[in-house]
């Protein structure tokens, strides 16, 4: 299991398993994989790929799947 599928199974697990929730994760970690994949493709390390992105300044993949959860 990847540290991504593991991080998004860790913030499902406090919600209900309803359809809309399990699709919802399974876009959001599909999501998040192509993107620390992507990122790991263009040399950043496997921490800097999690964290947030340096030329943005926003919260990187975690923080962002976090907002899009719970509407933050």
């Amino acid at each position: 299991m990847s540290k991504v599928s593991v991080y998004v199974d860790n913030v499902f697990a406090a919600l209900p398993d309803t359809d809309e929730a399990l699709q919802m994760k399974r876009e959001i970690t599909a999501s998040m994989e192509e993107q620390y994949e992507a990122a790991l493709a263009g040399g950043a390390s496997e921490d800097a790929a999690l964290g947030p992105a340096p030329h943005t300044g926003g919260p990187g993949l975690c923080g962002a799947v976090g907002g899009r959860i719970y509407g933050l």
